[in-house]
């Protein structure tokens, strides 16, 4: 969750006392002690995430490493427009402190959830979730046979038997409070709306490949837009990635913890290299040029 950067760069360091002072708690702490239940609440765990990876961020930029281009997924994308220079960390981490709670209270019946599919093709996993009576919905595609689906438990429950039957490897349930990028996010759309309209957004300094459309966008409205659409609207990293590539981007850098999407990514097209960065050995060899 970042510590170990926050521990060896003054830079990170900064970015989580200034953190604290935005969330009014102290988000070193939490990545750094817990409880994990608390940083497992999605108005934690997004302040966590975007404060971590802000961080490493920072580091980068002030050892010279220059971005040509950023895409993040879900959450992930708030770091790739901090990243581009679209937003500050002041106004990324209201952002942010405000999705996570808008997000929790969509769902206060907990009437949500979301399952992992494997082993399934976006047509065929759509096909079924159309079938089904009830939300349900793809949220997540996240490589060529792995898709994410986000709706009501009965209906997600309901798509999960019809998939195993279609023949998907597994259907895994997902330890989490809503049913993100789904219509059941509908209610903290308009509010979201408001919080990025209040903040100040300029138009990128480098190309973000957004979630919703998988292509690039640099201007302040359209960032806007692709915010709020966000919350609704599945993730498109597939396209994402094969987009990305095809505009000539050949090696990315992951920042955060993890290596998630270098995963997602080598199961998509292994043209595109990903170096997961996440400690500072790998921030030291980046920035001397070995990796």
């Amino acid at each position: 969750m970042g510590i170990a950067v926050a521990d060896a760069f003054e830079e990170a360091a900064s970015v989580f006392v200034r953190a604290a002072g935005i969330t009014g708690y102290d988000v070193y702490k939490l990545c750094a002690e817990g409880p994990l239940e608390k940083l497992s609440d999605t108005r934690y765990t997004q302040p966590a995430l975007f404060t971590a990876e802000a961080a490493i961020v920072d580091v980068l930029r002030a050892n010279g490493v220059v971005f040509d281009a950023a895409a993040g997924h879900s959450l992930g994308e708030f770091a790739a427009w901090y990243a581009s220079g679209a937003i500050g960390f002041e106004d990324g981490l209201k952002l942010v402190c405000e999705r996570g709670r808008l997000m929790a209270e969509a769902d206060p019946a907990g009437e949500g959830t979301m399952a992992a599919v494997l082993g399934l093709d976006y047509k065929t996993v759509r096909g079924i979730c159309d079938a089904v009576g009830g939300t349900v919905v793809v949220a997540n595609i996240n490589s060529p046979l792995q898709m994410v689906i986000s709706g009501t438990k009965a209906a997600v429950e309901e798509a999960g038997i019809l998939l195993a039957e279609a023949g998907a490897k597994r259907v895994v349930p997902l330890k989490v409070s809503g049913a993100f990028h789904s219509p059941l996010m509908e209610k903290a759309r308009a509010s979201f709306d408001d919080a990025v309209r209040a903040v100040s957004v300029v138009d990128a300094e480098i190309p973000v490949y957004a979630n919703v459309t998988a292509l690039p966008v640099i201007s302040r409205d359209e960032i806007r837009r692709m915010m709020v659409e966000q919350l609704v609207l599945p993730v498109r990293w597939v396209d994402t990635v094969v987009n990305m590539i095809a505009d000539g981007i050949d090696e990315a850098y992951e920042l955060g913890p993890g290596a998630v999407l270098a995963g997602l990514v080598k199961r998509t097209d292994e043209r595109l290299g990903v170096i997961p960065v996440a400690d500072p050995a790998t921030i030291e060899s980046i920035v001397h040029g070995e990796s």
